[in-house]
Order: structure tokens, then sequence, then C-alpha cells
């Protein structure tokens, strides 16, 4: 374990619940010694810094009280990785969808499965799942994302 102090900067491994995953994460603020706020570095989030998923809390026992932080060398192969990645598998689906003209994106509009639309801040994407009745996977060419659906 590396019992060095957290710093505003600093990569740390952190719940998000937007990811629903432990991803990294750079601190944002501080307060009194104590990570606050953080970025994820997957979904770019800011949200309160959440202890990673199966780590305790100094109340509960554990001598874990510092964010664990994160290398800079994985952090940077994760990103390096991810887009290029996204970029080729949603080069090879929108192709493949290419006879389907694209819906225009609406929160109250539903979409399904390998369907194209076309969103006014991350372009052009192709749903990829239907996650449930409200929210659905769409593949865009930096990344994949959850989009509201049916929203009345």
């Amino acid at each position: 374990m590396n019992s060095e102090k957290p710093i505003v900067g600093q990569e740390v491994e952190a719940y998000c619940g937007k990811c629903k995953l432990t991803t990294g994460h750079t601190i944002t603020a501080m307060l009194e010694g104590e990570t606050k706020k953080v970025i994820c570095l997957s979904c770019h989030a800011q949200h309160n810094y959440r202890r990673p998923k199966g780590v305790a809390t100094k109340e509960k026992g554990t001598t874990e009280s510092a964010p664990k932080p994160v290398s800079a060398k994985k952090s940077v192969e994760r990103t390096a990785k991810g887009p290029a990645k996204a970029a080729k598998k949603w080069a090879e689906l929108v192709a493949s969808l290419n006879n389907k003209p694209p819906q225009d994106y609406a929160m109250s509009a539903d979409y399904q499965e390998n369907s194209l639309i076309s969103h006014k801040r991350f372009g052009l994407g192709a749903v990829t799942k239907r996650i449930d009745d409200t929210r659905v996977e769409v593949l865009f060419e930096d990344e994949a994302r959850i989009l509201v659906t049916n929203r009345r």
C-alpha cells in the first residue's frame, strides 16, 4: 500500500456512480486533508469521492485512510486504447446500419437496438443495447454512453 498523502491533481481509484465501476479519477477538491471531489477518467463526470467498492471505511476498522493512487502509465494506456477501439467498432457498426436513416435524439423518443441516432453534442451514434424501458446504450465515435429514452 502506498502511504503517500493524496493531493489535488493526483490520480486515485474511486467508485463512479455514472459508470457503476471502480475506475481511475483525478482529485479536484480536498478539505482538511480528505479527498472530497473527483473527476472520472472514463466518463469525465465530476462527483464526490466514493471509496472503491469493497474498501471499508475507517470507522469499520480498516487501516485504509488515503485513496489508492493510480499509476500514470495505467491511466494513459486505458485512455489511449479506449477511444481508438471505440472508433473502429463505431465505424463498423455505422457502416452495417448505413441503409437506415438516423433519428434525431430526444429523451421522449423510443429507440430500438441496431438503430442510428443523431445527437446534437455527441454526433452520430448506434444503439447497441436496450438496458431497460428508460435507458439505452449508444456507441458514438469516441465512446459508448447511456442515454435516457421514453421520458414523458
